[in-house]
This record gives structure tokens, sequence and C-alpha cells, in this order.
């Protein structure tokens, strides 16, 4: 499981996130969604984190999810469904990612949506068998 089907797989569990938005707006990278709200992810840099014994390593990382909404209470909601949902971890395919937010803003655009940053690190570490 990457990344991407980590953090759709537990939006898609969770029905009070899925209900403010659903888990088909999330898109990934630069693409926009033509109805508000929508959500990007983005991801950043990853570097190994820890090494084990093993010679097997736990990665780290940076990753982003923009939060387009009309209204600055509908980011607000958004983004705090979103920390539940991401809180602690997901575990499928022999691997576990733990969510671990650095930060969250919330901004007026020009063109009158607020946009949402929520800035997290993802933790990749395969379970044990």
């Amino acid at each position: 499981m990457n990344l991407e089907q980590a953090i759709r797989s537990r939006w898609a569990a969770d029905q009070a996130l899925n209900a403010l938005l659903p888990v088909t707006r999330l898109t990934v990278g630069e693409t926009s969604h033509p109805v508000l709200p929508y959500a990007k992810l983005r991801r950043g840099e990853s570097k190994p984190w820890v090494r084990v014994n093993t010679g097997e390593s736990f990665e780290r990382t940076e990753a982003s999810l923009d939060i387009h909404c009309a209204t600055y209470d509908a980011a607000r909601s958004v983004i705090d469904a979103i920390g539940v949902a991401l809180e602690g971890s997901v575990e499928s395919e022999g691997t576990r990612f733990h969510f671990v937010r650095r930060s969250e803003t919330i901004r007026g655009e020009n063109d009158g949506i607020y946009l949402g940053l929520i800035e997290f690190d993802a933790c990749a570490c395969p379970t044990v068998s």
C-alpha cells in the first residue's frame, strides 16, 4: 500500500469526513476538482528515518493536503475531520503508515475561496509477520 492508498482508505472509512468532503474529490498533485469542496494531496521528499537490524528502514515522507472550500467554517470542519480520520496508523499489505501533523493554516484567497493547508509526515514501516 502506498501513501495515497493509505490516506484514501482511512478517508473512505470515516463517515463524518466523507460527508463533509467525499473521498472522490481527493486528487493528487496539481490536479483540481471542478466542484467545491475538494482536496489535493501533495507528496514531498521521502527519507530513510530509522534503520533496523534486519537492514530494512522506516521511511518518512513529507506531505500536505490542500483543502479548497467556499467558507472558512467549511474549511475548519474538514481540517478537524481529517485530523480525526488520520490520527494513529493505517496498516495494509505489509506496510504501516503513521501520520504526524506538523502544521495547519486556513487563509482566504483573492477568488473568495478558503484554502486550508495541513502539512504532515507519513512514517512508513514494514509490519512484522
